[in-house]
């Protein structure tokens, strides 16, 4: 049933999906941390966000070691505002896997929007470091995190500031 669900969420059949994983989460007693994460992507897919991430936060009980379940949960916090554990999800993901490039850019993006451009540079510069998958967003994005920097300081009168 698992695995149905899997070929029919790749086919965005998302109502027979779910309920073939529901199937098969009632079989395994809700204690499957992967067919939870297959949910999770399924209510995501629908727009049921809250649901959404109620079933990645379970699966993280079951499973803390899972970059990927961290990252998806990190994006669906991001969308709801939750820019606090957003960011908690990033870090976890990349200390399960460091070479989970986009988990470095959504990082550095989420902390140059709240205006930390120096953290978000690291984060570019990570994500550039370690994974080829991602090399040219982290350099777009940092590039753009550059100029937005310069831009501040010019605004607020650093000439020489935003030269360099």
């Amino acid at each position: 049933l698992k695995d149905w669900a899997e070929i029919l969420l790749t086919q965005q059949e998302y109502v027979k999906a779910e309920e073939k994983i529901r199937s098969a989460l009632e079989m395994l007693e809700g204690l499957d941390s992967d067919a939870l994460f297959t949910l999770g992507l399924i209510l995501s897919n629908q727009g049921r966000d809250d649901e959404s991430i109620a079933t990645y936060k379970m699966s993280i009980e079951l499973n803390a070691e899972d970059a990927e379940l961290c990252y998806n949960l990190g994006i669906k916090l991001g969308e709801k505002g939750d820019t606090r554990g957003e960011l908690a999800m990033y870090k976890k993901a990349t200390e399960i896997d460091p070479q989970m490039g986009g988990a470095w850019i959504n990082m550095g993006t989420t902390l140059a929007e709240a205006g930390d451009f120096e953290s978000a540079e690291l984060m570019f510069l990570k994500a550039i470091e370690c994974c080829d998958d991602v090399k040219t967003k982290g350099m777009m994005n940092l590039a753009l995190t550059l100029q937005k920097k310069a831009n501040n300081l010019a605004a607020g009168g650093d000439l020489k500031g935003a030269k360099l």
